[in-house]
This record gives structure tokens, C-alpha cells and sequence, in this order.
């Protein structure tokens, strides 16, 4: 998926276009709401105690990360603003935005999830690798957009419709708490393989996206160990493997793709603190205004 500061290029531009009187920072907002889930995904993987189920951990970040599922974060987050529609607006159209754009990345095994719960198909426009130049590009315009939105809003006050929160809690408590139901079906669905790993499926056609290979082994997020065999993979390297689970622990390489040294936390770590810090200073400027 591009990084943060990607989003913010292509999708503030559109939104800008789209909402031309809405504070930029709701913008910047809208284009972060789909990856909520994957973030709260890291945390809780890093944080969780030892036997937590990975699958269920995987899972729910999957649901979560739903256009469904992101909507109804947008509904949270919009309810506290003075211009609740309008704000719902820009950022439902961002979590869609953002679920498409990361979808024209190829991304093997992965995908994104526009109709679920109905369907837990997983699309993929699979256009350009994460690491070409076109999400340099994305990169650099996100950094363009955020510099001319600088002396535009972006530090100014921040009104928020405190007496609303019971409704964005209500909102934000059925964001944490829908994934749960949904991640069933996106385990029947074989979602990430999950279905296949679990139950050693051999013969499943399986894909890992950016994954370590160390010593002729991966790791990947379900955190049991396969052995490589068949393409060569070079070790200590982000890595994308396609291929077929042969044995429980063994995995066959059909194709490899070598993400080198690209790495993307950098600049959406970036893009994050600016977002919370322009909030947060909005937010507190508008609470000390007379």
C-alpha cells in the first residue's frame, strides 16, 4: 500500500477539488482511516501476550480494515465536527479513495475488501510495486500538498461538537466490536490463506506479501516457520512469495519478487505525527479561544 504521505497527494488534490470548503485536516483525516485497523493490528501483535491467536489477530484487522468497517470510524470521527455531513462526506470518500488506491499496488496475497460482510473477495488491480517509481511519486506529491496546505489551516483552530460524544463512543464501540462477527467470514473466504495455514492444507495456493527470508526460511505473520524450496530467495530481504504449500511446514516458490531496500514506515510515520500534532494543536487552540 503507498505510504501515508502517498495518500495525502492523490486523495488531497480530489478532496480539495471535491470539498473546497472543508478544514484540510478532515482531508488528511479521511486518508488515514482505512490503515486505523492495521495500526491498532501492529500494536496489539507487539503487545499481545504469548499464545494470542494469530489468525484471529489477522483477521480482525482484515475486517477492520473493510470499507464497511472504515465508514463507520468516518461516522465516529464526523459526528464531532460543527459540519457533521459534510465532514462524513470527505471522509467516506477518502476510506474509498484509500481502499483503491492501495489496491493498483501489487501486493501478492493481499488485497483489499470493498463489499464485505456480502463478499470477502479480495481485489486487486495489481498495477505497480510498492517500491517504483510511481509511489515515489506519490510520495513526493503528498509532500507537495501538505506544503501548500502549511500556511492554509493546517495549524489554525479546531472546532469540535463536544456535547456529541456519547454518539461518536456508541460509533466508535461498534468499530471495535463488528470485526469480531465479521472475522469468521473472512476465514471462510481462506482470507491471507488463513484457512490454509491453519489446517496445513497442502496443495493451497498461498501468497506472502513482504515477508523476511532468513536461512531458506520465513516467518510470516502466523507466526509458524516453512521451509523454501524450489526458486531461490536471497536472505534478509523484504520479500513477496507466491507458491504452494507442500508439506505443513514447507513451502514451494513459484515466483519471488525482491522489494529491496525500500522501505515505507518512514515517510507514514511522517505523514501521522503531522496529522495528530495539527490536530491536537487545532483541537487545543479551539478549546482556549475565548
Amino acid at each position: 500500500m503507498p505510504n501515508t504521505l502517498g495518500h495525502f497527494g492523490i486523495q488531497g488534490i480530489v478532496s480539495r477539488a471535491a470539498f473546497r470548503n472543508i478544514d484540510v485536516r478532515w482531508i488528511l483525516l479521511g486518508c488515514v482511516l482505512p490503515d486505523v485497523a492495521w495500526i491498532i493490528y501492529r500494536i496489539t501483535r507487539a503487545l499481545a501476550p504469548a499464545g494470542t491467536d494469530p489468525y484471529f489477530l489477522r483477521l480482525y484487522g482484515a475486517s477492520q480494515a473493510t470499507l464497511l468497517v472504515s465508514t463507520i470510524l468516518a461516522g465516529a470521527c464526523a459526528v464531532m465536527a460543527p459540519r457533521a455531513r459534510a465532514v462524513f462526506g470527505v471522509l467516506a470518500l477518502n476510506a474509498l479513495l484509500h481502499l483503491l488506491l492501495d489496491a493498483c499496488q501489487t501486493k501478492w496475497g493481499n488485497g483489499i475488501h470493498l463489499f464485505a460482510p456480502l463478499s470477502w473477495r479480495m481485489e486487486g488491480f495489481e498495477l505497480f510495486w510498492p517500491e517504483s517509481w510511481i509511489s515515489h511519486l506519490l510520495t513526493l506529491t503528498g509532500v507537495g500538498f501538505i506544503a501548500w496546505s502549511w500556511r492554509r489551516g493546517l495549524w489554525a483552530p479546531l472546532p469540535l461538537a463536544w456535547r456529541r460524544w456519547p454518539i461518536a463512543l456508541l460509533l466508535f464501540a461498534v468499530y471495535l466490536v463488528l470485526p469480531i462477527w465479521m472475522q469468521s467470514g473472512a476465514y471462510d473466504a481462506d482470507t491471507y490463506g488463513a484457512r490454509s495455514l491453519r489446517e496445513n492444507r497442502v496443495g493451497a495456493s498461498i501468497g506472502f506479501d513482504r515477508e523476511q527470508v532468513k536461512k531458506g526460511e520465513i516467518h510470516p505473520w502466523n507466526e509458524r516457520t516453512y521451509t523454501l524450496i524450489g526458486k531461490s530467495t536471497e536472505d534478509a530481504k523484504t520479500t513477496s512469495l507466491r507458491g504452494v504449500l507442500v508439506a505443513p511446514t514447507t513451502y514451494r516458490v513459484d515466483a519471488v519478487h525482491d522489494h529491496g531496500a525500500f522501505n515505507r514506515d518512514w515517510p507514514s510515520l511522517a505523514g501521522l505525527i503531522l496529522l495528530v500534532s495539527s490536530m491536537l494543536t487545532g483541537i487545543v487552540l479551539a478549546w482556549r479561544k475565548p
